[in-house]
């Protein structure tokens, strides 16, 4: 008897009808049938092998075209807190495909991963940054919290594009200590926003020193890419670099995502303030709009850093210097024509040990002009 049963189940299960789930999800309208297609991008992945140079569109290689950048970050736009690195601006004036100059041949001797050639760019940037311990309306040192800090600076710097890899080099020359004019900076823009209190303790601030940074960072950009259908390109771009000085010694590595439009595929993420995620902010636009959204990553093992050590040659505060400090950043940017605006969060590890030292997050605004 048993197995008449299963002999008449197994039978009635292979003819039953399939059951349309969807349908019964939702029904047609006025009793028509209709079966529910759900329908997914085609999604291409792909390792490329061609050189970079040769995927280029020709209007990259042949025009001169220029980028000029204002990149303000400040944890008023992240955690809301004055602490750590708590302003830093960047003006960025960017040469793509312009006349190189003078000194591109020296580096091109000296770097040896360095090599000049077609798509050879050069960029200069002018900035000024602020550091701050936790509690600003403290008067009186707290040796556990790192010291307040500013820094002023010019750099110039030379990006390449060799095979498939991005190789960037950038020299940095300026000064840190009370002739950067950090409690002038902070108190008047306190005073501006009609913040609740004011900062006290700049009289224990690093010293006046000269400063003194190279910068080297090679990228593969679009080491993986993937194409969404015809509308959606994707990019994944590792990079590693290695910067000298008595500002920041460190070796760092990481990682970008890119999702833009197929057409607009060779803009990247704008320029931040070093140490971070790797941007030129060259962008692109069709039909007077474009727009791209990112997720980077990069770790850094210090061996120096001056606003957590103190001065190099003469006696200041400091505290103890993490040797390892990771970022995470995530931002979008639309352009209208030849304008652009961004947004980046920054989320960044502990940077010292001590109670106090806590990790710390801060938004970055930038805005770009194509000429």
């Amino acid at each position: 008897m048993r197995s008449i049963l299963l002999i008449l189940l197994i039978t009635g299960v292979a003819h039953a009808e399939p059951v349309n789930h969807w349908r019964q999800l939702f029904p047609p309208k006025d009793g028509k049938s209709a079966d529910v297609v759900l329908q997914t991008p085609e999604v291409t992945v792909e390792k490329p092998r061609e050189p970079i140079v040769d995927e280029l569109p020709d209007h990259i290689l042949r025009s001169n075209e220029r980028f000029f950048t204002l990149n303000i970050e400040n944890d008023k736009f992240g955690s809301g807190y004055d602490r750590d690195y708590t302003n830093g601006l960047r003006l960025t004036w960017f040469n793509v495909g312009a006349d190189q100059p003078f000194y591109v041949d020296w580096i091109d001797r000296l770097v040896p991963t360095f090599e000049r050639n077609k798509t050879t760019s050069t960029y200069y940037s002018f900035g000024h940054n602020l550091y701050t311990p936790s509690d600003i309306d403290r008067d009186t040192l707290d040796p556990r919290d790192r010291p307040y800090a500013a820094f002023v600076y010019g750099s110039a710097g030379l990006s390449t594009i060799t095979g498939r890899r991005m190789d960037d080099v950038e020299l940095t020359l300026g000064w840190i200590g009370p002739s950067a004019q950090g409690e002038f900076i902070q108190d008047k823009f306190h005073r501006l926003i009609h913040a609740d209190y004011q900062p006290h303790g700049w009289k224990y601030q690093l010293r006046d020193e000269p400063a003194v940074m190279l910068s080297w960072e090679r990228s593969w950009p679009g080491r993986y890419t993937a194409d969404f259908g015809k509308s959606l390109h994707a990019r994944f771009a590792p990079h590693v670099g290695v910067t000298l000085g008595n500002v920041y010694t460190y070796a760092n590595a990481g990682f970008t995502i890119d999702l833009t439009p197929s057409n607009l595929r060779w803009q990247t993420q704008p320029v931040r303030v070093r140490p971070a995620i790797p941007g030129s902010g060259y962008f692109e636009y069709t039909d007077g709009h474009g727009w791209m959204t990112y997720l980077g990553y990069d770790a850094r093992l210090m061996a120096h850093n001056i606003f957590l050590d103190g001065n190099t040659w003469k006696n200041s505060h400091h505290v103890k210097r993490r040797p390892f400090v990771h970022d995470l950043a995530l931002g979008a940017a639309y352009n209208h024509k030849n304008f652009r605006i961004s947004y980046t969060v920054n989320w960044r590890s502990r940077e010292f040990k001590s109670p106090l030292a806590k990790s710390s997050s801060f938004g970055a605004i930038s805005v770009g002009y194509h000429f």
